[in-house]
């Protein structure tokens, strides 16, 4: 954008353009709680003013999709013809987009986190290199997710901190590991199905003790079996 302004000769204009751009952006049909929060005051409630001119914002959430409406033009796009979300209901697909449009436009979300499209379609393509570079520590979590914590610990040469267990029936030992980048992870494994869990904790965390009071929210001394 600033190369773009450079280049149109007035910087400094056109860079306040683009931050104004989103003035007179509107959700369409991404934006329905706020639609039917309006609408049931003119509807349900009934309230005697005047919604003549809501009436129209309102259609265009109906039929369409993200818009910009100015007084001089308007840019209206159709609504996406695939839409999916997680049982949160936060956008989210694990093998391609959450959201396409008929001309073959796409967003891609892991559980509510918007994603580049590799990271959804192509995780074999994620590297080490790739997840370091990553200054969005939410994407950096997805694109750690994907590429497999197993494999992102032993590719970066993680150390163990820590490593114990709580020597009750059913306990599997455990161990307290950090990354290059200083993030650490309690590892442990169901002992039923033998599945290894990998749950990111506090820098500052300096045994499995208190990795595993942090995440269980009280003291593991009052546990008396594991299953």
């Amino acid at each position: 954008m600033v190369d773009l302004s450079i280049k149109l000769g007035n910087k400094n204009f056109f860079l306040q353009c683009a931050l104004r751009a989103n003035n007179f952006y509107q959700g369409g049909n991404f934006w329905s709680g706020w639609d039917s929060f309006l609408s049931f005051f003119r509807v349900i409630v009934q309230l005697p003013i005047d919604y003549s001119k809501w009436i129209h914002y309102e259609k265009l959430s109906e039929l369409s999709s993200f818009r910009y409406v100015h007084k001089k033009f308007c840019i209206v796009c159709d609504r996406p013809s695939k839409l999916k979300v997680d049982d949160q209901n936060r956008p989210h697909c694990e093998d391609g987009p959450f959201c396409e449009w008929r001309d073959g436009s796409s967003l891609y979300s892991w559980h509510g986190v918007r994603v580049p499209m590799y990271v959804i379609e192509s995780p074999h393509k994620i590297t080490v290199i790739d997840i370091k570079n990553e200054i969005n520590q939410e994407i950096k979590r997805v694109m750690i997710e994907r590429y497999g914590i197993s494999n992102y610990l032993m590719d970066t040469g993680a150390k163990i901190i820590d490593m114990d267990s709580l020597t009750l029936e059913g306990s599997a030992p455990r161990a307290l590991m950090e990354d290059n980048n200083g993030d650490r992870y309690l590892i442990g494994s169901d002992g039923s199905t033998s599945r290894i869990y990998h749950m990111l904790v506090s820098s500052n965390i300096k045994t499995c003790k208190e990795a595993h009071n942090l995440l269980a929210g009280f003291n593991e001394e009052l546990l008396i079996i594991e299953a």
